[in-house]
């Protein structure tokens, strides 16, 4: 969607976006396997993509022999180096993240003037426990807040990544309607 919004943001009639459980997960990955571990499935994706197999998930004989993609199942080779990669959103969601790095990764939203709802998993398995989410959540908002658009956004209380708890999931939609009665609005 950020994507979207830089690619086509002048073009588009579409004002505003959400996000659930914007994070990279580099990080949490990091405190189970070794940064030679992320270099070397970056490496076995990049091979993939350029062999032209980049939208497939990758093969059995890449995943035994890659114990960090193991973890991925399922995972494209053009999705992980999109994420993974250096300078992709594995670093620009990270909460050790510089403030630069938010403020270029929302940049379409706050020039652009879009509306934005981001909807983070208090739970999420994807960033360590450590992390402070309401203050993650926060930088993201400031980063993506523009002059006459809205930011607004919540962390979701007991709720894993993909926000798949009953009650979560209640939390979501009366969050994503209140947004968009305040964007019929503005």
């Amino acid at each position: 969607m950020i994507a979207f919004f830089d690619t086509y943001g002048e073009s588009t009639t579409a004002d505003a976006g959400i996000l659930l459980s914007p994070t990279g997960g580099r990080e949490n990955l990091l405190r189970y396997f070794t940064q030679d571990d992320l270099t070397s499935s970056i490496t076995l994706a990049s091979a993939q993509s350029e062999a032209g197999f980049g939208a497939y998930a990758f093969p059995p004989d890449v995943l035994n022999g890659n114990k960090l993609l193991q973890s991925c199942k399922g995972m494209h080779a053009d999705v992980w180096l999109h994420i993974m990669a250096a300078g992709g959103p594995a670093e620009n969601f990270a909460s050790d993240a510089t403030n630069e790095q938010p403020e270029d990764l929302f940049s379409s939203f706050r020039e652009r003037s879009k509306h934005i709802c981001i909807l983070t998993a208090g739970d999420d398995e994807t960033v360590p426990a450590t992390v402070d989410k309401e203050l993650l959540l926060r930088r993201f908002l400031r980063a993506a807040a523009g002059q006459s658009s809205i930011a607004r956004g919540r962390v979701v209380k007991r709720a894993s990544h993909a926000i798949e708890q009953e009650e979560a999931r209640d939390v979501v939609i009366g969050e994503v309607v209140a947004f968009l009665g305040l964007t019929q609005r503005a």
